[in-house]
């Protein structure tokens, strides 16, 4: 019962704090996969893409086609490779709410397309209240531009390992309820983060009860 209490009290909060996010803009990719492909292509051509799949997939790919929000469709990656779903761009400007966000709650696997970097400037409240997600694999998200995370995994209820080893957060001036809501976390390892710049740090853990092994070294 006191669990049950608990988890309708961090969602009801998880609710509330739907109040604004940010959208992405452009970086500096990785050097280690700068490189262009064999069909001669970078990972950083064409516009940026979320789709989600009817496997209850989210994928971030790149393309030269141009897509309209909110349709279901066949797309077609820089490389060539095809994916169906309903598809949103990942915008370069401020938006009141993601476009995506109405999908969250269907969602259990994220990941980027292969031989694709997506970069980012904003990510805060990017994975916030995606309840079913529990695999996360964002190793072709170039984080070094990156100024916002606040909320990105906030109220992600059902995530129980998660490895941000990929992230360069050494420009992120906010981390403020990044993991709040997480009560599935047992470990996290974030010794890889540079805080140097974070000016605000509150509620980073919050309701994460469950969180026994926090590597922040």
């Amino acid at each position: 019962m006191i669990i049950l209490i608990l988890s309708l009290v961090a969602f009801s909060l998880c609710d509330r704090k739907r109040t604004e996010v940010f959208a992405q803009d452009t970086a500096t990719p990785m050097e280690e996969v700068r490189e262009t492909r064999n069909d001669g292509v970078l990972p950083t051509d064409g516009e940026a893409y979320a789709v989600f799949t009817d496997d209850n997939e989210m994928i971030f790919f790149r393309s030269f086609n141009n897509y309209e929000d909110g349709v279901s469709t066949v797309v077609e990656d820089i490389h060539g490779n095809s994916f169906e779903g309903v598809v949103y761009e990942v915008v370069k400007d401020s938006t009141p709410l993601w476009q995506w966000y109405d999908d969250r709650g269907l969602v259990n696997t994220v990941y980027v397309a292969e031989d694709t970097i997506i970069t980012p400037e904003y990510m805060n409240d990017w994975f916030a209240n995606f309840t079913s997600l529990v695999s996360v694999d964002l190793t072709g998200i170039d984080t070094n531009a990156v100024l916002r995370m606040d909320n990105m995994f906030s109220c992600c209820f059902s995530l129980d390992q998660l490895d941000l080893s990929s992230f360069d957060t050494s420009k992120v001036n906010t981390m403020s309820s990044m993991f709040f809501g997480c009560y599935s976390l047992e470990q996290l390892d974030l010794s890889s983060f540079d805080t140097s710049n974070v000016t605000n740090m509150s509620r980073m853990f919050d309701s994460c009860s469950p969180l026994e092994q926090l590597n922040l070294s």
